[in-house]
């Protein structure tokens, strides 16, 4: 065997066990366990990004606050329900 054939031969071999190798993949990821496995780390993901949204949207309300010189929003709830509080004693008396 010639030396340019032999390369062909390790070459067309390697793509093959490449394409095996794949092909195996690409089957156990379609197989029922592996579509449950995806659904749940796209669940997970997604789970993930609401929280880190969520954590940014509270950080910058929170540095918005700190800036425009506005209360944090504990202090907003607690005036709130004490004003509502208020009103309900107002009317029970």
């Amino acid at each position: 065997m010639t030396p340019g054939r032999l390369a062909w031969f390790v070459a067309g071999a390697g793509v093959g066990a490449y394409a095996a190798f794949r092909a195996r993949r690409v089957a156990d990821a379609l197989s029922p366990e592996g579509l449950r496995d995806r659904a749940e780390a796209v669940r997970v993901a997604a789970r993930v990004v609401a929280q880190e949204a969520a954590q940014a949207r509270v950080d910058k309300e929170t540095e918005l606050r700190e800036r425009f010189g506005l209360p944090d929003r504990e202090h907003r709830l607690e005036s709130r329900t004490s004003v509502g509080n208020q009103r309900e004693l107002e009317g029970q008396q």
